[in-house]
């Protein structure tokens, strides 16, 4: 930082730090910015939340969350917040710190609509279609594909429509449950467009139905599904 830091300046090396593997460097120039008479922003808890989520650093993500959430000043989370806290989360196996974290999300878009607190705009901090596929995400880490499956369902009952994110989310969940007959049907609904238009399957979505069926043992399924991507013109990952 120069001899007159800035937000940005402050907000771009904490960005750096993280990428390069220093969250705890970057949180400790978080917390050390209102001293400094900068006074960190939304985007600046977001990169240190992003940046704990990076790295598996779960608790540190809810506790930076918590910070901009119910801190003093008018500061408050954004949606990029919770979605990397979620994340965070999900990562770690914690599955049901995610589930919460998603829920408190809605709690806290509600608590601004009903209260016109300065912290934070309902609109911004409203769970979108990322924060489904991050809780999709976590229930897929802690086997929970049930759950994955009630979360996209109860998605338009939020407003919100699944995008491929969300679907390939869900595919991955299905995969890491081995569940093969699910992941198979949510694929071919892609492909006929059952669930809506332009969401097309990636490599990624027909790999994580292979791995489904290879849990599985379901050798035919995985045959067909190659040929399906080469006849699609994918290209299978050697991962």
């Amino acid at each position: 930082l120069d001899s007159s830091p800035t937000l940005e300046n402050f907000n771009k090396k904490m960005e750096s730090l993280t990428r390069r593997g220093d969250w705890q460097r970057a949180l400790n120039l978080l917390h050390g910015m209102e001293g400094l008479g900068v006074p960190p922003s939304t985007e600046s808890f977001a990169i240190a939340i992003a940046g704990c989520a990076r790295h598996g650093q779960w608790e540190a993500a809810l506790h930076e969350l918590d910070s901009v959430a119910s801190g003093p000043g008018g500061v408050g989370p954004d949606a990029r917040c919770f979605n990397a806290a979620i994340a965070a989360c999900g990562r770690a196996g914690q599955w049901q710190r995610a589930l919460e974290t998603l829920d408190r999300m809605a709690s806290y878009e509600a608590s601004v609509m009903a209260s016109g607190s300065p912290k934070g705009n309902p609109e911004l901090v409203r769970p979108d279609a990322s924060s489904i596929a991050a809780a999709v995400g976590a229930c897929g880490v802690g086997r929970q594909w049930r759950r994955a499956l009630e979360l996209v369902a109860d998605m338009p009952r939020r407003g919100l429509a699944p995008d491929l994110a969300t679907f390939n989310a869900l595919l991955k969940a299905l995969e890491l449950s081995g569940r093969w007959r699910e992941a198979l049907d949510l694929l071919d609904a892609l492909l006929e467009g059952r669930h809506g238009p332009g969401l097309e399957p990636t490599a990624s979505s027909f790999q994580a139905a292979i791995r489904a069926c290879e849990k599985g043992e379901r050798w035919g399924e995985v045959l067909q599904l190659l040929r399906a991507m080469e006849g699609r013109g994918l290209e299978p990952s050697a991962a």
